[in-house]
């Protein structure tokens, strides 16, 4: 399934025409004449996207309206709906569908343009069967439709697992659904709150996923874990702007939950103030996490280390994921954090398969705290010694070999065992959903095959080691 499997950084057209935020009309026409592509667009100072202008827009907006000194931004698109690179294509096409648009900007992590995606070069990757596997996505514009759209996954991950799609980046795709979902939501309750007279935004804000969902490594039922990065405000306006954005966080996350996101039993979520603050609070709040002590602020850490961007101001997460990866190589403070995890690889004695003793999972393997967990604590632990500003487990063991902390052969083993877990969990909750079970984290070992009971072992193994290499890296530099 081609649709599934295609990135939309592989499927650019021409380079669009580029000008300056400042240009007026009749720069902004010429550029889109010469660049043949049927859109420009305006890039601030530091290469960020500002607005575009397609053809359609000269034809409604521009002609026998404006005069050709007038400031082209006037006749442009602002809020532009964008896609990551990295984003699948199906991500993409979805959103051009859902927004009935011929052309989307790509852009990298920073939010700096890198091409345009046109609508007729997505689908011609796409065939009818794999549309339609997207279509759920583009028309989900109300909360019911969101919520149908969640509820379909399931089908999604059977249908791209049937297809040999690696484990991984379906757990990646899922992700991506899941970002555009908290996205959809959070533009309805603006709406939703423009309609209540409560008025637009008053400062600019961004909103972040943390956890698996933050390391693209999300499952079929996820819970919430998200917040708020507001712009900085003056002191004497805090009460009614947070009271603001309090607002919007409960409606926000009402939503998710009735999307299909539970509420977060841990209440990290945006309703509650550790999660949603100023730009400078979050800095400051991470800095005293950082030196305090006890697994309660190391908990708290390990949560906040894999946030991403979600929605909105990506300068202010931009600005955030830079303060931490300067801040969070201090060699004590990740000794101390490696001292405070405690997730293990599930083995037992002669490396057998450590089962849960509690009477309700009895005989099953929480795949999830036996071995996913361990692999992602001590990848993040040695990407922030080594300052790689990456959250997905994958990219981070990538970014690990790359500066030399790891051996490339040790890399595709770490690799191969992140398949492992991600595939059987995979695998079962799919089993689980399609008896109208919930889906959760144990798998029963007694349901395995020998093949995949040696696979398993072989990558807790896998897990073990890594965890063992980085208490050792981590504890050497602290001598």
């Amino acid at each position: 399934m081609a649709l599934f499997r295609m990135r939309a950084g592989d499927f650019l057209g021409p380079p669009p025409g580029v000008v300056r935020a400042d240009a007026n009309i009749a720069q902004a026409i010429r550029a889109l004449v010469e660049s043949g592509s049927g859109a420009v667009a305006a890039v601030d100072a530091d290469g960020r996207l500002a607005g575009i202008l397609t053809e359609k827009d000269v034809a409604e907006r521009v002609a026998l309206r404006m005069r050709a000194d007038d400031p082209a931004l006037d006749a442009m698109t602002r809020r532009v709906a964008t896609a990551g690179a990295d984003d699948f294509l199906c991500e993409a096409v979805a959103k051009m569908r859902q927004n009935r648009l011929r052309h989307l900007p790509v852009a990298d992590s920073e939010g700096r343009l890198r091409g345009m995606l046109r609508l007729g070069a997505g689908l011609a990757e796409a065939a009818a069967a794999e549309m339609r596997e997207v279509e759920w996505l583009a028309s989900a514009r109300t909360l019911e439709g969101m919520r149908n759209a969640k509820a379909n996954q399931a089908k999604l991950a059977a249908t791209l697992t049937a297809d040999h799609m690696p484990a991984g980046e379906t757990l990646s795709l899922l992700s991506g659904l899941n970002r555009e979902l908290h996205r959809r939501a959070a533009a309805l309750c603006l709406r939703e709150m423009r309609d209540a007279g409560e008025g637009e935004p008053p400062i600019a804000f961004a909103l972040i996923v943390m956890g698996s969902g933050g390391r693209m490594e999300s499952f079929l039922r996820p819970d919430q874990d998200n917040g708020i990065v507001l712009d900085d405000y003056p002191d004497a306006e805090h009460f009614r702007i947070d009271g603001w954005f309090l607002r919007f966080a409960e409606r926000w996350t009402a939503a998710l939950d009735a999307i299909g996101f539970p509420f977060c039993e841990g209440n990290v979520m945006a309703t509650n103030p550790v999660w949603r603050k100023p730009l400078s609070w979050w800095k400051a709040q991470t800095l005293g996490w950082m030196d305090g002590r006890g697994r309660f602020a190391s908990s708290l850490l390990n949560i906040f280390f894999d946030f991403a961007h979600a929605d909105g101001a990506r300068d202010l997460t931009a600005s955030l994921r830079a303060h931490i990866t300067a801040r969070a190589r201090n060699p004590h403070f990740l000794a101390r954090q490696m001292t405070d995890a405690r997730t293990r690889a599930g083995l037992g004695w002669f490396n057998r398969l450590k089962t849960e003793s509690a009477p309700e999972h009895r005989g099953e393997v929480n795949v999830k705290k036996a071995g996913m967990m361990p692999l992602a604590e001590s990848a993040r632990l040695l990407a922030l010694r080594r300052g790689v500003a990456e959250v997905s487990t994958l990219s981070r063991l990538r970014g690990l070999r790359e500066c030399g902390e790891l051996r490339a052969d040790f890399c595709e083993e770490l690799e191969s065992a992140f398949e492992v877990f991600a595939e059987i969990l995979l695998r079962g909750q799919i089993e689980s959903a399609e008896a109208g079970k919930e889906p959760g984290n144990y798998v029963r070992a007694d349901s395995l095959s020998a093949r995949a009971r040696r696979e398993l072992t072989r990558a807790l193994k896998s897990a073990r080691k890594f965890r063992t290499h980085a208490e050792v890296s981590l504890f050497a530099r602290t001598i």
